[in-house]
C-alpha cells in the first residue's frame, strides 16, 4: 500500500517536470520568433511598424514548391499633371506634401503590407532573415517603384540578430536594382518606338468608336474642357488620364469630390479608363511584346535556370518593383491577347509566378496568383491561363508564349511597311 503511494507519488512529479520543461520551450521558441511587437499605426511618420514572423509556414508552402516570382504595381501615389476642374493641384505641397508622382503615405503604407502579406504566405519557404542568396529585388528607375521595393523588402525582412545594427532603427538595408528589360514608358510616350506608336493610334482609334456614346456623355460633365476636346489620342489622354489620375488620388487621400464630378466619378470614368489603359497598352500583339517581350523573356530564362540548376545563386525569390503598365502586358501574355476579364490595376497589387515540381516525376508546372491591392484582406485568387490551365505545365507556357519574347527592342521597334 505504502510503495503504491510512492509510485503515484514519483509519478506526479514526473509530470511536472514534464510539464515545466514543455512550458520553457514554448516560451523560448515564442521569445525567440515572436521578439517584434505587432503593430500597425496609421501613419508611418510617427510610429514604427515592425513585423511578427509567423512560427507557422506559410499557406502557400508545399513540398512542390521550388521558385517564385512577383511583380507589384507601386503604392498610391500623388497624382501625374493637373485637371482644370479639379482643386487639387499636383504642386500643392499642403496636398501633395511628398510632391508629384511620388508615394504618398497610403502608398506607403500599402507597399509596406504586402511585403507582410508575402512574408505571410511564403515563410517557412523564405527564412526569417535576409541573405542575398534567397531573393534580389528589381525596380524600374522611378522613386516610386524604388521607394516601394524598400517599403517590401523591409516588411518581408524585418532585421532580427545580427542584422540588428541599431536598436532605435528597426530597418536595415536590402539593395535593389535597376531594371532596364521593362518598357512601360512607351505607353504614355509612344514616339519613342514608332511601330508601338503606330499600333497605338490603330487601337485607341477602335477604343473611341466603341465607347463614343460613353466619351460624349463623360464630356457633358467637365464643363469647358470640352470645348478643347478633338478625338485624338492626346486629348483622349488628357481628359482621361488626368481626370481620374486626380480623382482616384484625391480619394485616397479622402478628400471630397468636386460636386461636378460626383455623375461621373467612379463610373462610367473607371470604366472608361480601363477600357483606355487597354487600347493604349496591350491592344495589338506588337504591343504587347514591345511593353514586356523582354522583361518576360527573363522571366522565363530564371525558371529555365532554376529547373536545370544554373541559377546561380540559387535563390528562391526575385521581386520586381513596377508599374500597371507591366502587369497587363504580363496577363495580356499570358492570355495570348485575349484578355478575358479586364479590370482596374489598382496600386499595390501584386502578379505571382510560382514554380513547382512535380513530387513523383521529373516535371514542372506554374501557378498563377493575382493580390488586389484594392483589396482590404490582400488575399490572392488563382489565375487560370486559357491554354494550359491551372497549373500549367511550363513547357507549355513557354511553347504558347515564344512569339511574345524579343531580344533587341530597338530593331523591333522599327516601323514593318506591311503593318501600316
Amino acid at each position: 500500500m505504502e510503495e503504491g503511494k510512492i509510485w503515484r507519488y514519483l509519478m506526479v512529479l514526473i509530470g511536472a517536470f514534464n510539464l515545466t520543461v514543455l512550458l520553457c520551450a514554448v516560451t523560448w521558441h515564442y521569445i525567440d520568433h515572436t521578439s517584434i511587437s505587432v503593430s500597425e499605426p496609421s501613419s508611418l511618420t510617427n510610429s514604427m511598424l515592425t513585423v511578427p514572423i509567423p512560427l507557422v509556414h506559410g499557406p502557400r508552402v508545399e513540398p512542390s514548391l521550388q521558385f517564385v516570382v512577383i511583380f507589384s504595381r507601386h503604392g498610391t501615389r500623388s497624382p501625374y499633371g493637373d485637371f482644370p476642374a479639379v482643386p487639387y493641384p499636383a504642386k500643392n505641397k499642403t496636398i501633395w506634401p511628398h510632391g508629384r508622382l511620388q508615394l504618398t503615405q497610403p502608398g506607403r503604407q500599402q507597399a509596406y503590407k504586402l511585403g507582410m502579406k508575402i512574408r505571410a504566405l511564403y515563410n517557412g519557404f523564405l527564412s526569417p532573415n535576409y541573405s542575398p542568396e534567397q531573393i534580389r529585388a528589381y525596380s524600374t528607375d522611378t522613386d516610386r517603384t524604388h521607394m516601394t521595393a524598400q517599403l517590401f523588402l523591409a516588411a518581408l525582412f524585418p532585421p532580427k540578430d545580427h542584422l540588428v545594427w541599431n536598436n532605435n532603427i528597426f530597418w536595415h538595408p536590402i539593395p535593389v536594382f535597376t531594371t532596364y528589360l521593362d518598357h512601360w514608358e512607351v505607353c504614355v510616350n509612344a514616339s519613342q518606338c514608332p511601330r508601338f506608336y503606330c499600333s497605338q493610334n490603330r487601337s485607341v482609334e477602335t477604343f473611341r468608336k466603341k465607347f463614343k456614346s460613353d466619351i460624349d456623355f463623360l464630356m457633358k460633365h467637365i464643363g469647358n474642357i470640352s470645348e478643347e476636346y478633338n478625338e485624338d489620342f492626346s486629348s483622349m489622354k488628357f481628359v482621361l488620364y488626368y481626370l481620374w489620375e486626380q480623382l482616384h488620388a484625391a480619394e485616397s487621400q479622402d478628400l471630397p469630390i468636386p460636386e461636378f464630378a460626383k455623375n461621373i466619378y467612379p463610373e462610367p470614368l473607371k470604366t472608361l479608363i480601363t477600357e483606355f489603359y487597354y487600347a493604349s497598352t496591350v491592344g495589338t500583339d506588337d504591343m504587347i511584346k514591345l511593353t514586356e517581350g523582354q522583361l518576360f523573356k527573363e522571366l522565363i530564362g530564371l525558371i529555365e535556370a532554376k529547373i536545370d540548376g544554373t541559377l546561380k545563386p540559387n535563390r528562391r525569390m526575385f521581386y520586381y518593383s513596377t508599374h500597371d503598365f507591366t502587369l497587363l502586358s504580363l496577363k495580356a501574355i499570358l492570355e495570348d491577347g485575349g484578355i478575358s476579364t479586364r479590370s482596374y490595376v489598382e496600386t499595390g497589387s501584386a502578379l505571382i509566378f510560382e514554380l513547382h515540381k512535380h513530387l513523383s516525376i521529373d516535371e514542372y508546372y506554374v501557378k498563377l496568383l493575382y493580390i488586389d491591392g484594392g483589396s482590404k484582406d490582400m488575399e490572392p485568387s488563382v489565375i487560370n491561363i486559357p491554354a494550359c490551365g491551372y497549373p500549367c505545365d511550363f513547357r507549355i507556357l513557354k511553347n504558347y508564349t515564344n512569339k511574345y519574347i524579343i531580344s533587341d527592342w530597338d530593331e523591333e521597334c522599327q516601323v514593318i511597311v506591311n503593318n501600316l
